[in-house]
């Protein structure tokens, strides 16, 4: 395997392993199997031993259930327990009560006919703090907020979708605009949503994760974002690497952190 098929097939593991529910674990070679490698369950170790910060790498248990060993064994056992994952004996898992099999969620560029859907992952981004009344969908078209999908499609502009069974679930977008996350016009400000009912199933980690890889590629060297104090998405952007760099008041009122992460 070249250098750069190698850092392709670690992207793909990324991927999955990202998708790993709460409470579950996979094998190395059941995520080889996944990307069509099912001699590469080596493989699939290799880039678990430089996982990206954030990504559920205790998840990931040998085929009979073991953990592996190494100076993190006893940090996965300790994580594992938290998550209620049950244990046959004191370093193994049971795999048929909590093994995963997987979930088809494929990620990729978002098309030009799909555009229009920004505007519904829009209303679906909006953080609505528990007991809250649902928002009119007519929100968006505050120019405030409407500016994160007005017009997409331009040269600064990048996006992804999760797709699952042929329906778009997720997507996740950049742009350079004057918009709540706003930090310079170097440094593109990222959106992102995912459909209600397939949220904590790991797609927005695999969206992001992606959108890095396609930013690189595109020569930036930071990506924003604007998120409510509030939220808990704020934890998720701070696995994978975002950082607080200010707080705002926005035009409702709400208490904003400005978050930065460096590509």
């Amino acid at each position: 395997m070249t250098s750069g098929h190698r850092s392709s097939f670690f992207s793909r593991v990324y991927e999955v392993v990202a998708k790993i529910p709460y409470g579950r674990v996979v094998s190395y070679g059941q995520i080889a199997r996944m990307l069509g490698s099912p001699r590469g369950a080596r493989t699939v170790g290799w880039a678990l031993s430089a996982c990206p910060e954030g990504l559920p790498w205790q998840r990931v248990v040998k085929a009979d259930g073991y953990i592996a060993g190494g100076e993190f064994a006893e940090l996965r056992r300790a994580i594992l327990t938290e998550e209620g994952v049950p244990f046959l004996s004191e370093w193994r898992v049971d795999m048929e009560a909590c093994g995963w099999d997987g979930v088809d969620v494929i990620i990729r560029a978002i098309e030009e006919a799909e555009y229009p859907l920004l505007e519904d992952f829009l209303y679906y981004a909006i953080y609505l703090p528990p007991g809250t009344e649902p928002v009119p969908r007519e929100i968006i078209y505050d120019p405030e907020i409407y500016i994160y999908v007005d017009g997409f499609g331009g040269a600064d502009d990048c996006g992804l979708v999760a797709e699952q069974d042929g329906e778009i679930i997720g997507a996740a977008w950049t742009r350079i605009i004057p918009a709540y996350g706003h930090v310079d016009d170097e440094t593109p400000e990222l959106a992102i949503s995912v459909l209600p009912g397939r949220r904590g199933r790991g797609v927005g980690a695999m969206l992001l994760t992606r959108l890095f890889e396609q930013l690189r590629g595109h020569g930036y060297k930071r990506t924003s974002l604007s998120v409510q104090k509030d939220n808990p998405a704020v934890r998720l952007y701070e696995r994978l690497g975002y950082r607080i760099t200010k707080e705002r008041i926005d035009h409702a009122g709400n208490e904003d952190y400005i978050m930065v992460k460096e590509l």
